[in-house]
């Protein structure tokens, strides 16, 4: 990604998905951060794709426990996807 408009983008195509909530997308950092709801399975495939769709090649990605990543309980269920760029 390399401007505003880029993160515009990937943020909207994420947000056609019901599943999730408190989507992130950092230019500085090329990572999208989202929780998904809770009660949902998360479908990697399906956000990949949105990313896809939005014009870009989804890399590596991680799924955490929201209450290790934000430090505090959440109503999301216990599952996000965070691109990087490490290998």
């Amino acid at each position: 990604m390399g401007c505003g408009y880029c993160v515009n983008g990937v943020s909207k195509k994420l947000k056609q998905s019901k599943d999730l909530q408190n989507i992130e997308v950092s230019l500085q950092e090329a990572e999208v951060t989202f929780e998904v709801k809770k009660g949902i399975t998360p479908d990697i495939d399906a956000y990949r794709a949105l990313i896809t769709k939005a014009g870009y090649e989804p890399g590596a990605y991680s799924i955490g426990d929201t209450k290790t990543i934000n430090g505090n309980d959440s109503n999301a269920s216990p599952a996000i996807m965070k691109k990087n760029n490490s290998k």
